[in-house]
């Protein structure tokens, strides 16, 4: 194994008191340092997670107390790894500050963009975790395809690529065709979860039987489809101590019998349709500028910090969402429902999580695979597509080909 540096460092928490924040620390601790022992160094009251019988790593430190995030290095090791350990190559490092869930905070609170600083500033650490734990940098590819039994000509394909976060990939997937009474739906879905993977999953298998278990679903779908938003999302926040306190967004499309089909919708996972080469949108891409009367209503607030996104209370960039449960007083899971008919005019529809639209326009993507027949095809090149434009979230895509 290649040496990693000389010092060992430490990400120090103040100002966090969700339990969820202090779990992400612990799994990212876990993560970088699979054998792990707390020991107390610096001041008092810190735990600095060092393994005194392997060389120096990178510590997580977590204090109780209210403050700031901040990446610095510390000057007391354990006895046995002085011989190992100098803190003199990192005297050039500066405090790098975050404050958390503050008005006047100068930068919002993202651990995620810390960790990339800390790997900046420590780019043997990066390289071992490419190597030895395949994350970063993984392509982690999922795909497939299917069919409709209705109507031949109506083809769907997906794919899925992990993106460079120090996390397990949170977006997930569903695209399938069903019978149902007589009736064939075809069910297309993007779960892209944040700060979890358990919520998107469990969504990929609970919404639509959630959907499907409305009784007026077939008369009513747009009502049907809401009240299982909400019962859901419900279900998630009394399951947050199994399911953890992240969230998920959601776009969901049903198509009824190769003919209607039925989009919903809650975050920044989008769908388009393109009809006669013309992309148009069927969901509504829920952004805290958006609906900022709405959230300052529920008693939140809209940061807008120099060099970032509008977040809700400085820390989630979308306002509609499942789960969260720490912010749900200030978030809705109420979707956008819209409904198409699908006529000969409708060419193919694409459902994608924020991992491709942050970097590509509805016209643009829909020009990208109007040539391309199969759907699956369609779907990998617009993954791709996207990290050629430097895309460095999770990416999925669902295509489903109606010609």
């Amino acid at each position: 194994m290649l040496p990693i540096m000389e010092t060992c460092g430490a990400l120090k928490c103040r100002n966090v008191t969700d339990s969820h924040s202090r779990r992400w620390l612990r799994r990212l601790s876990a993560l970088i340092f699979p054998r792990v022992a707390a020991r107390e160094v610096g001041p008092t009251g810190s735990k600095c997670y060092v393994d005194a019988a392997r060389e120096a790593r990178v510590g997580v430190v977590e204090e109780g107390l209210r403050g700031f995030w901040h990446l610095e290095y510390l000057q007391q090791f354990p006895q046995d790894m002085r011989k190992r350990v100098s803190s003199e190559r990192c005297a050039e490092l500066t405090i790098i500050a975050a404050s958390h869930n503050l008005k006047e905070a100068w930068i919002s609170y993202q651990p995620v963009l810390l960790v990339m600083y800390l790997l900046q500033y420590m780019p043997f650490l990066g390289f071992w975790l490419m190597d030895k734990e395949k994350v970063g940098l993984g392509s982690s590819a999922d795909s497939g395809k299917g069919k409709s039994k209705m109507s031949k000509q109506i083809t769907h394909g997906f794919h899925l690529l992990k993106g460079k976060a120090l996390h397990e990939m949170e977006d997930y997937v569903v695209a399938k065709f069903k019978e149902v009474d007589d009736n064939e739906l075809g069910l297309f879905a993007i779960f892209d979860g944040h700060l979890s993977h358990e919520i998107p999953d469990y969504l990929c298998s609970h919404l639509f039987d959630n959907i499907l278990k409305e009784p007026n679903f077939w008369q009513e779908p747009e009502k049907a489809i809401k009240k299982a938003y909400y019962i859901t999302d419900t279900k998630i926040l009394d399951k947050a101590s199994d399911l953890g306190k992240g969230g998920s967004t959601a776009v969901t499309a049903i198509l009824i019998n190769c003919q209607k089909l039925v989009v919903a919708n809650v975050g920044d996972s989008r769908a388009v349709i393109c009809k006669s080469g013309v992309a148009k949108p069927l969901s509504v891409d829920h952004e805290p500028n958006m609906e900022k009367d709405e959230v300052e209503n529920r008693g939140g607030f809209v940061s807008n910090f120099p060099g970032d996104v509008p977040r809700v209370d400085g820390q989630l960039a979308v306002t509609r969402a499942f789960g969260d449960k720490s912010l749900k007083m200030h978030l809705s899971s109420e979707p956008y429902v819209t409904m198409e008919v699908i006529d000969d005019d409708a060419e193919f529809l694409i459902l994608a999580s924020d991992g491709l639209w942050k970097v590509m326009s509805n016209q643009e993507a829909v020009d990208s695979v109007k040539g391309i027949k199969d759907a699956k095809s369609a779907a990998k090149r617009l993954a791709e597509e996207a990290v050629a434009r430097k895309s460095s979230d999770d990416i999925s895509v669902v295509v489903v080909k109606f010609q």
